[in-house]
């Protein structure tokens, strides 16, 4: 019922269609009131809410709107189109250039939000009228000055003229020529530079330009206001600076000076409250990123300085992520001093570190820290020791993260860090975590997982400078882990099903080969030939218990095998005698050694022919017969341990034409 009242609204016959549920609904008294309740509604509406009044005079003054704005570019085109040359007059340019910009700025199309959309010209006009438009307006931005931000009254200092953004799309649209800036003078580098504080949010690409070819121009004019804005106590934060950050590093470093001299003065002062101001920490940022070693070498030294004694809460909020930065070593030591007396509370002043050291707003690389097990382990039981899980918020529903959500996924972070090491030590630092109190109630889980990675770095490629020679020489490495044993197997199994796809095949040849060991023996010569020195390639080797295999092959690397067993399909075996020989002679004998859990059946077929599924009784065709072992020996593969491979290959040799 609710559903057909929900899309009721879609019916041609609305009401009709009510009626029809209203009585369809008769047998039922809840259903037929619910029903003569909405088709009541829908036949005496109530007046309509305010809200929707004033959106549909909203939508009715936008469409006038509309329709008056395009009636005007409709005759505004027609004056443009039939005589450009009196629209381009001296006596008219002005007011031709500002209303073909403020048609062009509307285009939903444009996304560079510069106001220069030549591509809306061409589409409604031609390229000649870009090239016209384009020299009306270069000589537009030259005609104007805008006002610097600090020359305006204090109340007019976030507004300026639309006039102004002309003159900045004629600057952009001057700048699509490679040597625009070496022919402006420096009256006009200057005044191009005025033009460039009035972007919004960025700095102009084309100011780099700019700032090859005038750099004392560009660094004098922004640098001042850019001073200004720095030196505005009242203002925490500086939007100049902002933009600048986000500019070219050849941009940037052009009023690196003038950071750097302001940022020093003002740390001198002492004051801890200034730290709290986004300029500070935008301008320290920028030095570190862009300065040379004087700088990083000063900002040590003032966070080692600022950190001593009992440093104030804001101090620390500031200088530790610095020497996180610089010093990983020294900020865990600085953190474990500081917080020794500090109880473990769940708003803690520890808490807050974490979560603006490494929480969601954080840039710093956790890999300088990762680089040192024994230093990430400090870490990791600091946070553990702080944050401690007791404390936990647990949220039901939508909720806003604050600092102590973000310090417990910065727990979890750097505990997953910490079990992801590899290397000499990592195995001795997992175990020494394990044992910590803090982790007793999922210290195995810790102890399974470094179980698990130790396997893994035990199996990881590791190539000396002769191998890594002759991998670049000959495509091909030495397997000395299971893992690459499997992929090097299965790679030449692929090489075999190409060889037999290729102008000299031996597909025929092989095809009249009905004596198996006869056919091992081509298929071995095979092997060897894609060998490149990785394997040996050993024919019928007896195994442990006086068994033989078809085809190993031996790693030059390593004390590992793996292990190909060859079935012709014509010699009468059944499903059930090649599963056997899969589980029982493959799997079961073969690949009984633990240097030797890489193998394949390999069943070879050069007729058509078909098998009989032993438990339906249907007819399987031989690549259904592949299928199936190959999923059973994905199966087992389970049970012989880490980087094991078991596969089940088809040797189709009939004629390609019949496949």
């Amino acid at each position: 019922m609710e559903t057909s009242l929900r899309y009721s609204g879609d019916h041609p016959d609305r009401l009709a269609w009510l009626k029809q549920l209203v009585a369809m609904s008769r047998d039922s008294e809840a259903l037929e009131v619910r029903a003569k309740e909405f088709l009541s509604a829908v036949e005496n509406p109530g007046p309509k809410p305010t809200w929707q009044i004033e959106s549909e005079t909203r939508r009715e003054k936008s469409q006038r709107r509309h329709a008056k704005n395009l009636a005007s570019w409709k005759l505004f085109w027609r004056e443009l189109n039939n005589d450009p040359g009196a629209a381009f007059s001296d006596d008219r340019v002005d007011n031709t250039s500002w209303n073909l910009w403020r048609t062009m700025e509307k285009d939903t199309q444009d996304h560079s939000f510069s106001g220069w959309n030549p591509g809306f010209i061409e589409r409604a006009f031609d390229k000649d009228m870009v090239d016209r438009f384009r020299g009306a307006l270069a000589a537009a931005w030259r005609k104007d000055r805008p006002t610097l931000q600090s020359e305006r009254p204090v109340d007019q200092r976030n507004s300026y003229l639309m006039r102004w953004r002309t003159g900045l799309a004629g600057l952009y649209a001057e700048s699509e020529s490679a040597t625009w800036a070496s022919k402006l003078t420096a009256e006009e580098a200057d005044l191009a530079c005025r033009y460039a504080l009035l972007d919004l949010n960025r700095l102009p690409p084309w100011l780099d330009a700019l700032a090859r070819v005038h750099p004392a121009v560009v660094e004098a004019m922004i640098g001042k206001e850019l001073l200004d804005e720095l030196e505005d106590v009242d203002a925490k934060h500086s939007m100049l600076l902002q933009d600048i950050s986000h500019a070219s590093p050849a941009v940037i470093t052009l009023f690196l000076v003038r950071i750097r001299s302001w940022l020093k003065d003002l740390l001198a002062k002492g004051d801890a409250s200034i730290l709290e101001a986004d300029k500070v920490g935008r301008a320290t940022k920028l030095l570190l990123d862009h300065g040379d070693g004087q700088d990083t070498a000063y900002m040590w030294a003032k966070g080692r300085s600022k950190l001593q004694g009992t440093p104030a809460p804001l101090e620390t909020q500031f200088w530790l992520p610095i020497l996180a930065r610089l010093d990983p070593a020294i900020c865990v030591e600085e953190m474990e001093r500081l917080a020794s007396s500090i109880l473990p509370a769940q708003h803690s002043q520890v808490v807050g570190w974490f979560s603006s050291l490494f929480g969601h707003e954080s840039d710093l690389d956790l890999s300088k820290f990762e680089a040192s097990p024994e230093l990430l382990l400090r870490l990791v039981r600091l946070a553990n020791r702080h944050i401690r899980l007791e404390d936990d918020l647990n949220h039901d529903g939508v909720y806003s993260p604050g600092h102590r959500d973000h310090a417990q996924r910065v727990r979890s972070v750097l505990g997953n860090s910490l079990l992801g090491i590899t290397g000499p030590g990592a195995w001795d630092i997992k175990m020494q975590f394990a044992e910590d109190p803090e982790v007793s109630h999922y210290r195995d889980r810790i102890r399974a997982i470094a179980l698990e990675k130790l396997a893994e770095d035990w199996d990881a490629v590791v190539l000396s400078e002769a191998e890594v020679v002759r991998l670049e020489r000959e495509h091909d490495f030495s397997p000395i882990s299971r893992v690459e044993m499997a992929a090097l197997l299965d790679t030449r199994l692929a090489d075999i099903e190409d060889l037999l796809l290729q102008d000299a095949s031996p597909r025929e040849l092989w095809a009249t080969i009905s004596i198996e060991r006869l056919l091992r023996r081509s298929l071995a010569a095979e092997f060897q030939k894609m060998a490149r020195g990785a394997y040996l390639v050993n024919q019928e080797a007896v195994t442990g218990d006086e068994k033989e295999s078809d085809i190993r092959l031996a790693s030059t690397a390593a004390h590992l095998e793996a292990v190909i067993e060859l079935k012709i399909g014509e010699k009468g075996y059944t499903f059930s005698d090649l599963r056997s020989a899969l589980h029982l002679q493959l799997v079961g004998k073969y690949m009984s050694p633990e240097h030797r859990r890489v193998g394949c059946l390999l069943i070879s077929i050069r007729t058509d022919r078909s098998w009989k599924d032993p438990d339906t009784g249907n007819r399987m065709e031989f690549e259904e017969v592949v299928a199936l072992l190959d999923a059973e020996a994905k199966a087992l593969t389970a049970s012989l341990g880490y980087g094991a491979f078991v596969a089940v290959r088809g040797l189709d040799l009939r004629p390609r034409g019949k496949t």
